[in-house]
């Protein structure tokens, strides 16, 4: 997983940092590492901290943790993004799960709870089979309305033959889902990306490009879980 953002998402200018933003490229320290037992369950935990921020600039934090049971397949993430600055400050985030061979493989499915713009609201049923890969064959990549069920969250996964990858998130905190998949041979890859927003150059609306807006001390919290399953 690559975490996009914070000021761009997809291709940018330099001054806010190029492909997908600064947030991938700064280190985070961790701030807490423990295990212990949760009922029945032994629970191992980290948790960090990551700022993106300059002089003049935006001044965003992200305090990350991450949890997992021993013995489950799925681990949760909790991010807590906050405005450290004093001005209204724009945020793009988008989480880059990147899945390849041999999760990924002829005839996995890609299966979402989500919906292309302009569909009927409500009908988050997105599908596709994915091919072999070829030599020189172009990406192609999906803007999608993430749709909840009635829980109140969204899934991503891929399905292959005996094995499956699923991404959870909530659509009142990550509203878009991007599917990039590259079937070129040598970089065959399906990217699932619940975020803020899609990637600023994919073919999708004006409005969902935008991200959200963060008040001077705003917080907003996201969860993610990612699962993954094999027989």
């Amino acid at each position: 997983m690559t975490t996009c953002g914070l000021a761009a998402v997809g291709r940018a200018e330099q001054h806010i940092g190029g492909m997908h933003g600064r947030a991938h490229l700064i280190p985070a320290s961790v701030t807490r590492s423990e295990g212990r037992w949760d009922g029945d369950d032994y629970v191992v935990e980290v948790r960090g901290l990551m700022r993106e921020g300059a002089l003049f600039d935006q001044n965003v934090s992200v305090a990350r943790t991450i949890r997992a049971s021993v013995g489950a397949s799925a681990l949760q993430i909790t991010d807590e993004v906050r405005n450290e600055g004093f001005e209204r400050t724009p945020l793009r985030l988008l989480y880059h799960f990147n899945v390849g061979w041999p999760w990924l493989e002829e005839g996995a499915v890609v299966e979402t709870e989500a919906q292309e713009p302009g569909q009927d609201e409500g009908s988050g049923n997105w599908e596709r089979t994915v091919e072999a890969p070829k030599a020189g064959e172009p990406e192609t990549v999906d803007a999608l309305i993430a749709v909840p069920d009635a829980d109140g969250w969204a899934s991503a996964r891929i399905q292959g033959s005996n094995r499956s990858i699923t991404v959870r998130f909530r659509p009142e905190q990550l509203p878009y889902l991007t599917v990039w998949r590259s079937k070129a041979a040598g970089s065959y890859v399906v990217g699932l990306e619940p975020g803020t927003c899609w990637p600023g150059h994919v073919d999708g609306p004006d409005f969902g490009k935008a991200g959200v807006v963060l008040a001077p001390g705003e917080s907003r919290t996201v969860n993610l879980e990612f699962e993954v399953q094999a027989d």
